[in-house]
């Protein structure tokens, strides 16, 4: 049992420095962003999307969030108040880089880019 014990305490403290080492490195990535002055969107309004935001130090810089679902347009992330656009929205806004919640997806949100004539640089959750 103390043997679990130990085991249980070393993975926790691994999962504690991976998750503190990739917010620094978010930070970084978007601090660097928004000093060139470049737009960022998220893609994805899930609960990952509204982790992700809680958990960086900078979401302010995140002007808006981007979700296929129209039931999730035109409302805001719970706790952050960030609204939620439509894909076709990206095209007013014109982002200079999206961050996408779930790699799963990002085949088909980068044909949906392509298909609005817009090319951010995206990068993957």
């Amino acid at each position: 049992l103390e043997e679990n014990v130990h085991e249980t305490y070393q993975a926790v403290q691994n999962f504690s420095q991976k998750f503190s080492t990739q917010i620094a490195q978010w930070n970084h990535y978007i601090d660097t962003i928004r000093a060139k002055g470049k737009r960022i969107v998220i893609w994805g309004s899930g609960s990952k999307c509204v982790a992700f935001l809680s958990a960086i130090r900078n979401s302010d810089v995140i002007d808006c969030i981007v979700d296929i679902n129209p039931h999730r347009q035109g409302k805001f992330i719970p706790g952050i108040g960030k609204p939620i656009m439509s894909p076709h929205d990206l095209t007013r806004y014109q982002p200079d880089h999206v961050i996408i919640m779930n790699p799963i997806y990002a085949q088909e949100i980068q044909q949906t880019l392509a298909q609005l004539d817009l090319t951010p640089e995206v990068v993957t959750l």
